[in-house]
């Protein structure tokens, strides 16, 4: 969703604007800078040109003035003047000029009757449609921004009555309620979705997020990012391709459950640290040994009696312990991996000796007691193997998976070509599930795989459902008999939305129907994939 109003919408406002103040000369700028920037699909110019006529003919009393008024009106018609020879069509456009002139001028739902006019003759597809349900967007926007959410789910519901197609205005508006508390009229208002989107896989993935998110939300307090990171991946991607549909409303929801969650997490960590104070305070009393007696002996300890102050809470045992040259590697690493107190591991992951390691750095970076600083400063310190390792691990704070799965973007993006080919091949194409960014030059790159990994299918299978292939790349593996040999990468292809309609089709002719219904059993495939499968073997939707 663009962030500034259409220009078209902008100029045309301003117009009404200055004609309302009576500002003649800025009026005429303004209506031609908008018959300038009208497509011929879009036929309001000679309402336009009626306008400026009656703009010129209000400043009849200056005569000197009304002469270069006259001179501009007159250029304005001969530039722009057109005929129409059917008065039905000049009708049409009358509506669509009232219906931009009360949407521009502040009043959109009287807007919405002029428009709803339109569609007599319009299709909900039609560009002077598209341009009028992006600007109700931009407008609704306006009245959120003004903290007046409730003018704007009004204006989102009126203007889906109207325009009942408008996809990504349901999308928008089950964003807005969850944002302002309403979950409960999220999926009810996504039942509303025309018949004809249902199979769209950004529809199911919406359906499937705030099915889980209210789901959840019935047993706990809040939603753990783990339970619909999956959707929020496939969510990121698919909202691109929809033009009119508010990618911050999702982003900010997504912030907003990973601010959450980052909160208790903090609340746990510090709870769990307390209690491993008082675990150690209250050790100390029933030994009834002081402080500094403990830090002495941890100081002194030999080789056999280290173990015994390992599990120790205290930050001065612990730095004692760290430069005791009886304790090893594994000591360490027994601290780094139990710990449950954020200044010891900080310690540990900065000491000049035993925070060098690579395991014991990945101990404490793997640990949920890890101050959140200490951890995203350790994961720029290790390789790309160990990132996905930790972008894998769930119990980790969702901010530090998250800044993970960035970097290993990142790195692998700033890798040579051959370098590229090498982590491909050593993770069986499984890094493609991690990136959301493509490389330069995509197509030539994974042209350049499929002849070097021609014979591994794993490979091929993952290139397949990547979400970044190019339509290109996918229709030149469709097409060729010997990549597609195989029944799993047939099914990679029709699981892709992006595989182009005719390799679907060729594909779905090329595979046994027993096959067909096991690719049925995926929930997430594309509409047309769907639609071609009822037309060719209809017996197996029932």
């Amino acid at each position: 969703m663009h962030k500034h109003r259409h220009d078209l919408f902008q100029q045309m406002a301003q117009a009404l604007t200055h004609q309302q103040n009576g500002h003649a000369a800025l009026t005429l700028a303004y209506w031609e800078n908008v018959l300038r920037l009208l497509p011929d699909d879009i036929p309001i110019q000679n309402h336009i040109l009626e306008d400026c006529r009656r703009v010129v003919h209000a400043q009849e009393a200056e005569v000197d003035t009304n002469r270069t008024f006259h001179r501009k009106l007159d250029t304005l018609v001969q530039h722009y003047q057109r005929t129409f020879f059917d008065d039905d069509r000049e009708a049409h456009a009358q509506q669509i000029y009232l219906a931009m002139c009360q949407q521009c001028g502040g009043n959109p739902s009287l807007a919405l009757i002029y428009w709803n006019n339109v569609l007599d003759v319009e299709t909900a597809d039609s560009l002077v449609i598209t341009f009028a349900v992006q600007d109700f967007c931009w407008l609704a926007h306006q009245e959120l921004l003004s903290k007046r959410a409730e003018r704007c789910i009004d204006m989102y519901r009126h203007l889906l009555r109207t325009f009942p197609e408008f996809l990504e205005g349901y999308l928008n508006l089950s964003l807005i309620l969850y944002k302002y508390g309403l979950l409960d009229d999220v999926v009810p208002l996504l039942s509303q979705i025309p018949h004809i989107y249902k199979d769209e896989f950004i529809v199911i993935r919406y359906f499937d997020l705030f099915r889980k998110i209210t789901e959840v939300l019935r047993q706990f307090a809040q939603v753990p990012f783990a339970a619909i990171e999956d959707i929020v991946n496939d969510l990121t991607v698919e909202n691109t391709f929809y033009p009119a549909l508010h990618a911050s409303y999702f982003e900010e929801m997504v912030e907003e459950i990973i601010l959450r969650e980052k909160r208790f997490f903090e609340k746990r960590r510090k709870a769990l640290e307390e209690k491993a104070l008082a675990q150690t305070n209250k050790q100390l009393i029933a030994e009834g040994i002081a402080l500094g007696q403990r830090v002495t002996m941890a100081k002194q300890a030999n080789s056999d009696e280290i173990q015994h102050y390992l599990y120790d809470n205290h930050i001065r045992i612990a730095e004692v312990l760290l430069n005791n040259p009886n304790i090893t590697a594994d000591d360490v690493l027994i601290m780094a991996q139990l710990s449950h107190v954020s200044s010891i591991l900080s310690l540990i992951s900065t000491h000049r000796k035993w925070g060098t390691l690579h395991d014991i750095r990945m101990a404490v970076l793997c640990n949920p007691q890890t101050l959140p600083a200490d951890s995203l400063r350790l994961l720029k310190m290790i390789r790309l193997n160990d990132l996905a390792n930790v972008f894998h691990k769930k119990n980790l704070p969702t901010e530090l998976r998250i800044y993970a799965k960035k970097q290993i973007q990142d790195v692998f993006l700033s890798l040579s070509l051959p370098e590229k080919i090498g982590v491909i091949e050593a993770t069986s194409g499984e890094i493609f599930k991690l990136l959301e960014r493509a490389p330069s030059h995509v197509s030539s790159f994974l042209i350049n795989l499929l002849g070097r990994f021609y014979r591994k299918n794993d490979i091929l299978v993952n290139i397949c459902r990547w979400k970044q292939t190019p339509a290109d790349v996918l229709r030149f593996i469709g097409r060729n008999g010997q990549l597609t040999a195989d029944i799993r990468i047939k099914f990679a292809l029709l699981s892709n939305p992006k595989t182009p309609k005719e390799i679907q089709q060729a594909l779905l002719d090329a595979i046994p129907e027993r096959d067909i219904r096991y690719l049925l059993s995926n929930a997430y495939l594309p509409s047309t994939v769907k639609h071609s499968i009822s037309l060719q073997f209809p017996h197996l939707l029932f």
